[in-house]
């Protein structure tokens, strides 16, 4: 198998939001073989390996192994709940959930 060299973007009319890979990507140029963290302050060193470390999972049994992510989709539901966004009903008997790719 060969790999298509065609290269490819984000919808124009994405442009105006963050998206996260779906794949996971090797950097070819990662930042910390260029950049230190040394002319920082000890609080802006911490902030900086924070949003620097933080990966999205990639499954939903990756997200419910850790227990931030559990913390996350558990809050994001209440919203949803609370806003009258979704109705939470049980599934009827017999009945399978539709799946997702």
């Amino acid at each position: 198998l060969r790999k298509s060299a065609r290269t490819t973007k984000e919808p124009v009319w994405l442009q105006d939001y963050i998206c996260n890979s779906r794949r996971r990507t090797v950097l070819q140029y990662p930042m910390h073989n260029y950049l230190t963290h040394a002319g920082f302050s000890v609080k802006h060193q911490s902030y900086l390996s924070k949003i620097t470390s933080i990966r999205e999972p990639l499954s939903y049994e990756e997200a419910a192994s850790d227990p931030k992510w559990l913390d996350a989709m558990q809050k994001e539901l209440n919203a949803l709940k609370d806003n009258s966004t979704w109705t939470m009903v049980d599934l009827p008997a017999g009945k399978t959930p539709i799946g997702c790719k």
